[in-house]
């Protein structure tokens, strides 16, 4: 393999955002709730991109819960944690966000679990099942069965 090959397939669905533009999202969100956020570093795989925010050097707690809580409302299929450093005892918000692929499964999965999706599902399938009934009794009148009916 020549050094330019890449080691991994380049044919797998990747994210479909860059990471800087994924990670500015992220900072104006946690912005909106507080001001100082910063982002502290930025890493990127094929499979996903990982984002460590700042918060403000003045924030305390309520407004850390609220930039979390503001971050998970914004990102539903990422992985938004908040992880306190014992060494220097300050916040950091850890932002896992996934590939396409995976937040498409994780969609899927979630609207599977909800009784509107299973009702919904029922009354396809049962539409489903009467549109077969009816085409083979209108394929049984009028096809297997010519002679008109007195």
């Amino acid at each position: 393999m020549s050094r330019s090959a890449s080691p991994t397939p380049t044919d797998d669905v990747q994210n479909s955002q860059p990471a800087h533009v994924q990670s500015m999202s992220l900072l104006t969100v946690a912005r909106k709730v507080d001001g100082g956020a910063t982002i502290a570093a930025v890493t990127k795989s094929h499979e996903s991109t990982f984002v460590k925010i700042n918060p403000g050097p003045d924030s305390g707690t309520t407004t850390t819960f609220a930039t979390l809580a503001a971050l998970r409302a914004t990102f539903p299929f990422a992985t938004v944690t908040a992880v306190e450093s014992f060494a220097s005892g300050l916040t950091q918000f850890h932002i896992l966000i996934h590939t396409d692929t995976h937040e498409l499964r994780s969609a899927k999965e979630l609207c599977r679990d909800r009784t509107s999706m299973r009702m919904l599902t029922a009354a396809s399938n049962l539409a489903a099942v009467f549109g077969l009934c009816t085409y083979g009794a209108l394929l049984y009148g009028s096809v297997i069965r010519p002679e008109p009916l007195v």
